[in-house]
């Protein structure tokens, strides 16, 4: 560093390394007034309890009114917060519905991602033991949601992944079909298989879900049979 007399100030020259040293130091003693955020293990425990209770406040909401009802004031009586902290949690619609989705997966325990994959009908079949099990085993009140039209768009992605997996393991029984009749047979082995499907056979024949898994799987191996012996006739 070099002083030069200018009058009555001194002119103060100082080279490049001493100007990125001074900077450095600065900087150093810059960063040591910063704390970083103190994250208290009790708080985003009860975070997370609230966060619980708004989705399940929206569960309750949804299977006892449906959709007419499901407004963030009664969500937030129903889970006994106030409105500010849905918004809080849950600032659109769109945070709330892809949170419910998870919670819906996590509290019934059922993924359909879960399976193996299928690649015949045979294997398809054997599985629906299991399917349905998985089925009874989802929570009555997250089914009754599930199963209105708002229930219906969350739940719309995992419907068409279930559809691919039934094409899947329907394919080599499709080879003769047209692609309509493809179609058909998947939209029929996807109604064998849900929830109010279980339910019918209970209804209407008294059967349990064992006893109604193994109907559906007959039939799904007749579909197959009879898609497989098809003379090649293709519909329009």
């Amino acid at each position: 560093m070099a002083r030069y007399p200018t009058g009555d100030r001194i002119l103060v020259l100082q080279r490049p390394e001493f100007l990125k040293r001074e900077a450095f130091m600065r900087s150093k003693v810059k960063g040591k007034g910063k704390r970083r955020p103190y994250r208290s293990p009790l708080r985003e425990e009860r975070a997370e309890q609230t966060r619980e209770r708004i989705l399940n406040g929206v569960v309750q909401v949804m299977a006892r009114n449906g959709i007419a009802e499901l407004s963030i004031p009664m969500i937030a009586k129903q889970a006994r917060v106030s409105i500010p902290s849905v918004y809080r949690y849950f600032p659109t619609k769109r945070h709330l519905f892809a949170a419910l989705d998870k919670y819906a997966q996590r509290k019934s325990g059922f993924s359909f991602a879960q399976f193996p994959p299928s690649s015949t009908p045979d294997e398809l079949a054997n599985m629906i033991p299991s399917l349905f099990q998985r089925r009874e085993s989802i929570e009555p009140t997250i089914a009754a949601a599930f199963r209105t039209r708002l229930g219906y768009e969350i739940r719309r992605p995992h419907l068409v992944e279930r559809a691919r997996y039934f094409q899947a393991a329907l394919g080599p029984a499709m080879k003769r079909l047209s692609r309509k009749e493809q179609a058909w047979l998947t939209d029929v082995v996807f109604i064998l298989t849900t929830f109010r499907c279980v339910q019918a056979f209970k209804d209407y024949l008294g059967l349990d879900t064992d006893e109604a898994a193994d109907r559906v799987a007959w039939a799904i191996r007749v579909l197959a049979r009879g898609a497989r012996s098809s003379n090649g006739r293709k519909s329009k």
